[in-house]
């Protein structure tokens, strides 16, 4: 797990949606997707309930809640 990685949520309400990690420790991630889950205030979830994806985002990608939601906007 690394920052900025796209993960897909497997549990949860919010089953199915991809987000971006911002921050992790060993058994939490915080999550964002700029629009539900602004960079203000992430979604505290458990890694054992997100699945890792290849792709990472770059830093300039969280330099707003609009351009980070555009750049999620292609795994949904």
């Amino acid at each position: 797990m690394e920052k900025g990685r796209v993960v897909k949520s497997l549990a949860g309400r919010d089953k199915g949606a991809f987000f971006a990690v911002v921050d992790f420790d060993n058994i939490y991630c915080f999550l964002v997707d700029g629009d539900l889950r602004k960079l203000e205030k992430p979604k505290k979830k458990k890694i054992k309930h997100v699945s890792e994806t290849k792709i990472v985002l770059s830093n300039d990608c969280f330099l707003g809640n609009k351009r980070l939601k555009e750049s999620l906007k292609r795994f949904a």
